[in-house]
């Protein structure tokens, strides 16, 4: 809908020291998205939270949310791509000589994306524009850029739909480990 093409600030500000809220309209509708950022210092990975909230007086459809972005080591973004099907994670693995690393983004547990996009970053900027990712990951080095998709069927009159993820990454490539989504535990716990 060429309507929600482009989103309208509505506000900005730090929550905490470790949140930063932002809140956009949806283009010219009555949809607002709230963004939440919330990252602990000295952590490996930052936590996003969507709720998008239909405060109109009209029912949407067909509802796609899509979040990605470029990807840069070190000031180089060159690399290879990859898809965890088991951790639900789309990731980068950089090519850097003596920067090595690994950088990824899936939707939270409960949250999985319908579809995901890795490639060149113009090509995956591209397929976001149009609401649709075809599920592929490219293996050979280049641009490296990366994006979820998320759907909804219709959001109600006073609605909401959450939308959660994070984005990880590591500055070492020698352990990267694909573990499958929903099973979280601290060192020493056992899961099934």
């Amino acid at each position: 809908d060429a309507a929600v093409d482009r989103f309208v600030p509505v506000s900005h500000a730090t929550q905490d020291a470790h949140t930063i809220r932002t809140v956009f309209r949806a283009g010219q509708t009555p949809v607002e998205v709230e963004q939440l950022l919330i990252y602990t210092n000295g952590s490996p990975r930052y936590h996003l939270v969507w709720n998008i909230t239909n405060r109109g007086s009209q029912v949407y459809n067909d509802l796609r949310f899509v979040h990605g972005g470029d990807v840069s080591y070190y000031g180089d973004d060159f690399g290879y791509g990859y898809w965890g099907a088991g951790s639900g994670m789309v990731y980068v693995a950089s090519s850097t000589p003596g920067h090595p690393g690994v950088m990824g983004l899936a939707g939270q547990t409960g949250y999985p994306a319908a579809s995901y996009y890795e490639n060149h970053f113009q090509l995956v900027r591209d397929a976001c524009k149009t609401g649709a990712l075809p599920s592929s990951a490219r293996a050979d080095e280049h641009d490296l850029s990366y994006a979820l998709l998320w759907t909804r069927p219709s959001l109600a009159v006073g609605g909401s739909w959450t939308v959660a993820a994070y984005e990880w990454w590591s500055l070492s490539e020698s352990l990267f480990l694909d573990a499958p989504a929903g099973q979280e535990g601290d060192p020493g716990d056992s899961i099934d």
